[in-house]
């Protein structure tokens, strides 16, 4: 009970320690607050036919054209048939933003450290010690991406090797379109918590366009703005760290769903 009351920085290990400590007091006749859930996403259900198994045995999706595929891409197929854009936003979108927005911070001098002008990077990249020894610089970065969006920061872009940028062209016209809280919000928790946090991110990004019905969706209107979805095929259920992410985009008015798939 003692080692749960003490937490974790890591949300998605807090609420698990939080759940278990809640358990254990009450068997052990301990007081324990309650333990707030994670607010859930508004679900959309998706239902399409299957088609057999991928190789590593992963259940495979019909599409609109025939194609057996994964989950993730069946749907961004369907929704792309309703006429909206969308992608599997995998890690590499998510550490090309980070690295178009923050590169600056990259060489800046840090106490104690030698410099790294040979480097792609510096050696504390991607952990929560970069964000501690920039925090100003990384601050004030924040506040024009909430701002101003990534345009700026892709305007000054001039072709430098910077490590974690890949798909250069594709994650600019991708990150011009976003609206600038939802990069914030996203690249603040990489920056806090390492890169380790993009576990649980939903994966996919549907990118803004014109509200449309999309047929095979319930319900079938699509909004307008951005928003993000975690898609679960049967007997798949949101893991912890997934539930921490999706209660961390409502907090800050980021819209994101759950996307159901059945037969």
């Amino acid at each position: 009970v003692a080692r749960c009351r003490g937490g974790d920085p890591d949300p998605a290990l807090a609420l698990a320690l939080a759940r278990s400590g809640h358990r254990l007091a009450r068997a052990a006749r301990l007081p324990w607050p309650p333990v707030e859930a994670p607010r859930p996403a508004p679900d959309r259900r998706l239902r399409i036919g299957r088609a057999g198994s991928l190789p590593g045995g992963r259940p495979a999706w019909r599409t609109p054209g025939g194609e057996a595929l994964g989950v993730e891409a069946a749907a961004i197929a369907y929704l792309r048939l309703a006429g909206r854009e969308a992608l599997h936003a995998e890690n590499w979108l998510w550490s090309s933003l980070f690295a178009l927005v923050f590169r600056e911070l990259y060489w800046l001098p840090v106490p104690g450290r030698l410099p790294t002008a040979r480097r792609s990077g510096p050696v504390d990249l991607g952990t929560p010690a970069f964000y501690a020894a920039r925090q100003a610089a990384a601050g004030q970065a924040l506040a024009r991406l909430e701002a101003e969006g990534l345009g700026p920061f892709a305007d000054t872009f001039s072709g430098e090797i910077v490590a974690g940028l890949s798909r250069v062209e594709t994650a600019i016209q991708v990150g011009r379109r976003l609206p600038g809280k939802m990069l914030s919000t996203v690249l603040y928790e990489l920056l806090r918590r390492g890169f380790a946090a993009a576990s649980g991110l939903p994966d996919v990004l549907v990118l803004p366009g014109a509200v449309v019905h999309a047929p095979h969706f319930f319900p079938s209107t699509m909004p307008e703005t951005a928003f993000l979805a975690e898609v679960k095929g049967p007997g798949d259920s949101l893991r912890e760290g997934q539930r921490v992410w999706i209660d961390r985009l409502i907090a800050t008015k980021i819209h994101v769903e759950l996307w159901t798939v059945s037969e």
